[in-house]
């Protein structure tokens, strides 16, 4: 029996040292598989800390390119009602305002170039109503034809004079910057002065009348205004666009209530 116990022991011993090579590969396999879980979790959560960084910066960007964009759509804002207002676009409120004083059973037309207001105070007026305007019209119509061998059709460009000088704001009305303008009139004996706004959905300039002025009352004016320009068309300027300014002055008188002078 004592000769047997040393391969005993050695066999023993040899089964503790497969055991302890075992265990010890365990363990080197279970931290390799610890580590490779620890490198995949640090690497998805670098991973997701870099999309939120990306993300956050993205959502960064996009609020400070939001913010300027905001800022400059104020800035333009900003710009257009503090610049002065478009000389020609001023201008035209006039013209068109002319060009529908000189047309037959135009008088309903007239009265839309007018501002909202005014045009609530008119009403709706019959253009059939007024004969007397519409023969003072045809022979200013003939005798305009003859001499500058085309029809009356008066724009904006014809009134493109320093006589015709156009600044901001109005005295009767509360909107200023691009929203009121002047049209001040001038060469004659007086100055006539036409306030208009932006008004309408396309913002085209509207005539602010007085608010005395009436659509009786007009109607008188435009009588008075037109025959004088027909009486005096012997004494009209070679000069067409001379023309146009001169019977654009008492149209505005007529509009304004007002003596459209020498």
């Amino acid at each position: 029996m004592k000769s047997i116990a040393p391969f005993v022991l050695l066999a023993v011993g040899g089964v503790a040292l497969v055991g302890c090579d075992r265990n010890s590969q365990t363990s080197s396999t279970t931290d390799n598989a610890t580590n490779s879980a620890q490198h995949a979790a640090d690497k998805t959560t670098d991973a997701v800390n870099d999309a939120a960084h990306a993300t956050g910066q993205a959502v960064d960007n996009a609020a400070a390119k939001a913010s300027d964009m905001a800022q400059k759509a104020s800035d333009t804002v900003n710009n257009s009602v503090n610049s002065a207002p478009d000389p020609t676009a001023v201008r035209r409120g006039l013209a068109v305002a002319t060009d529908d004083a000189l047309t037959n059973n135009g008088f309903s037309s007239l009265i839309k170039d007018f501002d909202e207001a005014s045009r609530t105070r008119f009403g709706s007026p019959v253009d059939s109503s007024f004969t007397d305007l519409n023969q003072l019209i045809a022979a200013i119509q003939t005798a305009w034809k003859d001499k500058y061998n085309e029809s009356f059709d008066i724009g904006a460009a014809n009134l493109n004079d320093s006589t015709y000088a156009v600044q901001a704001g109005a005295s009767n009305v509360t909107a200023t910057g691009t929203d009121a303008a002047t049209l001040v009139i001038s060469g004659g004996s007086s100055t006539i002065s036409v306030p208009l706004v932006k008004q309408h959905l396309l913002q085209y300039w509207k005539i602010v009348p007085p608010t005395s002025l009436t659509a009786e009352k007009l109607h008188q004016n435009l009588a008075k205004e037109l025959t004088a320009i027909r009486d005096s068309q012997a004494n009209w300027p070679g000069d067409k666009d001379s023309a146009y300014r001169l019977v654009a002055r008492h149209i505005a008188a007529a509009i304004m209530d007002t003596s459209a002078g020498s």
